[in-house]
C-alpha cells in the first residue's frame, strides 16, 4: 500500500507538472479535494476546476517546468513529498513580464490520501 501511495504522489507531479497533462487534474484530484495556499491571498482552492487555473498560469509563465520528487514520507493517511522544481520564466501569465531567467525552487507538499 505504501508503494502505491508513493507512486500516486510521483504520478501527480509527473503528469500534471512535467508532462503538462491538464486532464490528469480531473483524474487525480477529488471533486471535494482542497489545496491550501494557492487561492486568492493564500487561501484554499477546492476541486479540479478551481485548481486548473493555477496550473495553467504557472505553466504559462514557466512552460518548461520540471519537478523531481526527491523523497516521499508516508505516515498513515498523510503523505509528504520533498521536491525540486527547475524552470525558465518565459511567459507573462503571472502578471509580470517574462525575464527568461532560470529558476530553481525546493518545496514540500503534504497530501491526505
Amino acid at each position: 500500500m505504501a508503494a502505491e501511495r508513493a507512486a500516486f504522489v510521483t504520478t501527480w507531479f509527473d503528469e500534471i507538472w512535467n508532462k503538462g497533462r491538464l486532464d490528469a487534474i480531473d483524474e487525480l484530484l477529488a471533486e471535494d479535494g482542497t489545496v491550501h495556499g494557492l487561492g486568492e491571498a493564500g487561501g484554499e482552492v477546492s476541486g479540479p476546476a478551481a485548481f486548473r487555473p493555477f496550473v495553467e498560469r504557472l505553466r504559462g509563465a514557466f512552460p518548461d517546468i520540471e519537478v523531481k520528487v526527491e523523497q516521499v514520507v508516508d505516515d498513515g493517511d498523510l503523505i509528504a513529498a520533498r521536491w525540486v522544481a527547475t524552470m525558465t520564466h518565459m511567459g507573462d501569465h503571472l502578471g509580470m513580464l517574462a525575464s527568461a531567467k532560470r529558476v530553481t525552487l525546493t518545496g514540500m507538499s503534504l497530501a491526505r490520501l
